[in-house]
This record gives structure tokens, C-alpha cells and sequence, in this order.
């Protein structure tokens, strides 16, 4: 029921992307949905870790619905965080570097969406050894970024 719910949101976001992010008027709904996605791939990344670790077992299909989701709100993130908004009343933790060093964000931005494509194969051939090594590259990205990019 949970994968479901966090597919609905992924869906959710989308249309919210669609409907042009960078036009917002409310710079709270910007934050929003920039924790909306990082949430989606957070809970995504527990989820792959619960798999592998054998304490939840969905099965390979839903498994592969929750790396695709997680390939999915990481192919969007960039786009979230595009606009620099500032005097939202919503807390964030999305460092000020984030603009300051763009094109270095940008970057690990794109190699978290390539990391995340990886997992989605690595879960389709089925090999644990894939699966853990792809989440492993994931996670350090994950990190490097959150490292320098997030506010504690």
C-alpha cells in the first residue's frame, strides 16, 4: 500500500512540473515541491535499502516500480530546485551554495539521475550483488551532494 501511495505522489509531482514550476507565484509551493520530490527519492532509497538488507520483501515487481519511481523524482529534481526562490515562510535545507556553485550542483544532480538509472537495471537483472553495488554509488552521490549542498 505504501508503494502505491509514493507512486501517486511521484504522479502527483509531475503534473505539478508540468504545469510550469518556474511560473510559481507561491515561493512556499516551490519548497514544498522540492521536498515533496527529495522526499520521494528518500523513501524510495529506504525502501531499496529495507530489499536488500531481506527485512521487506515486495517481490520483484514492486521493487522495480520503487527504483523506477526513484529513477523518476531524480530525473525531475534538477528542474525543483531551478529557480532560486527566496522569503518562503516553509523551512528548507537547501543551502544558498546550491545557486552559488550551479553548474557543480547541476552536475551531481545528473550523475544522481545516472545512478539512479543504474539501480533500475541492477533491479532488473535481479543480481542483489548489482542491486547493492548500484545503491552503494546512489548513497555516496546522495551524500556528496547532501554534504554540500544541505543545511543541518
Amino acid at each position: 500500500m505504501k508503494q502505491f501511495k509514493l507512486l501517486g505522489v511521484a504522479m502527483l509531482v509531475s503534473g505539478m512540473l508540468s504545469a510550469g514550476m518556474a511560473q510559481a507565484a507561491d515561493v512556499d509551493a516551490v519548497i514544498q515541491q522540492r521536498k515533496g520530490v527529495m522526499g520521494i527519492i528518500g523513501a524510495n532509497m529506504g525502501f531499496m535499502g529495507c530489499t536488500l538488507k531481506g527485512a521487506c520483501d515486495a517481490g520483484p515487481k514492486v521493487t522495480l516500480k520503487q527504483a523506477q519511481s526513484l529513477a523518476f523524482a531524480a530525473s525531475i529534481s534538477l528542474a525543483t530546485f531551478a529557480e532560486n526562490v527566496k522569503g518562503a515562510s516553509v523551512k528548507t535545507t537547501a543551502s544558498p551554495k546550491i545557486w552559488d556553485d550551479w553548474a557543480s550542483y547541476k552536475k551531481g544532480m545528473q550523475i544522481m539521475e545516472e545512478r539512479a538509472l543504474d539501480l533500475v537495471d541492477a533491479v532488473k537483472s535481479g543480481d542483489k550483488g548489482s542491486m547493492g553495488a548500484a545503491m552503494k554509488g546512489l548513497g555516496e552521490t546522495c551524500k556528496g551532494c547532501h554534504d554540500n549542498y544541505r543545511e543541518k
